[in-house]
């Protein structure tokens, strides 16, 4: 075990003495990832989630060898409308219901430090959520009376008008690594959110991750 031990400390003397000699020669010079990965293909182009840089389409790029950005962005809105046709829609009858969730996200990266094939990263991101909720509609209700023991059915009417805008943003730390000409990431990080019609704060740990094509 000593014997073992000792191999295992010159070994590792030696691979630090071998990653600052490289250090000192390409301390000048960009990194091999960057001259590998993003000066051959800059564009990142993919799907990209969590609460520090918003979720959706994303888009990222390195602009120099030690900073980059990501943008991501998110639109989905439906309507719903019941018109009195005698046709049940998911207990509405009649009237209209839409929602809708709008993200979109800025995220700052600063590389750490990188080899051949994964590049160590810090981020600092912000996203902004607004979620859309608004219907008029008459809907059905079956409700148990003990009286006659059967159902009953009873037409109640809802009206929605809510906008809720929710700031996010936070700071952490993850990898980014390729495979072919796909890129992925997975980072950890600690974000703050507000909502602005609820007035309240929220604090909690955060995992962002994405998947890209580079080009």
């Amino acid at each position: 075990m000593k014997h073992f031990s000792l191999f295992l400390f010159i070994l590792l003397c030696s691979v630090a003495l071998t990653y600052s000699d490289d250090d000192k020669a390409d301390e000048n010079s960009e990194s091999k990832y960057y001259k590998v990965t993003t000066k051959r293909y800059p564009n990142y182009l993919g799907f990209a989630g969590g609460f520090i840089t918003g979720h959706g389409l994303a888009y990222r790029r390195w602009i120099k060898d030690k900073i980059g950005f990501q943008i991501n962005v998110l639109p989905i809105y439906k309507e719903e409308k019941y018109p009195e046709d005698g046709y049940y829609y998911q207990e509405r009858d009649s009237g209209y219901y839409n929602n809708g969730n709008i993200n979109f996200g800025g995220t700052f990266l600063i590389k750490f430090v990188d080899v051949r094939y994964i590049r160590f990263l810090g981020y600092v991101g912000v996203n902004n959520t607004i979620e859309i909720e608004e219907g008029n509609y008459y809907y059905t209700q079956r409700k148990w009376d003990s009286n006659i023991d059967d159902y009953i059915v009873e037409t109640k009417h809802s009206v929605i008008d809510r906008t809720d805008n929710i700031l996010a943003g936070g700071l952490g730390a993850g990898v980014e690594f390729y495979v072919f000409r796909f890129g992925f990431n997975i980072m950890l990080g600690l974000y703050s959110s507000y909502s602005f019609e609820k007035e309240t704060k929220n604090i909690s740990p955060s995992i962002d991750g994405g998947i890209f094509f580079r080009f």
